[in-house]
């Protein structure tokens, strides 16, 4: 890895006509990079901050009830064949008196 950026920077710094002894190039670009690390850190951080005061908590930390699952599953009376209709959630099936 190192040797590639070595490469990169070689051939910048060719490209622009610079010294290899300079590192001003290189110095930016690492400079560059930690400043937009910390930037997006920053900005993540804010941002989480900004939506746990106006939401109230964070959404991770809602504890949500589990859903009833048994009327989403549940079928109607098997047909004659004994095998069992399925039916569709929330469907109300009319009686037969």
């Amino acid at each position: 890895m190192l040797q590639y950026i070595e490469f990169i920077t070689r051939f910048i710094t060719a490209a622009f006509e610079l010294s290899a002894a300079n590192h001003t190039l290189w110095e930016f670009a690492l400079v560059a990079a930690i400043g937009l690390a910390g930037t997006a850190v920053v900005v993540t951080a804010h941002s989480r901050f900004a939506i746990a005061v106006t939401a109230g908590e964070p959404f991770v930390g809602r504890i949500l009830p589990p859903r009833d699952t048994s009327r989403m599953l549940s079928q109607s009376a098997p047909d004659a064949a004994g095998k069992p209709r399925p039916r569709a959630p929330g469907l109300v099936t009319a009686t037969v008196a």
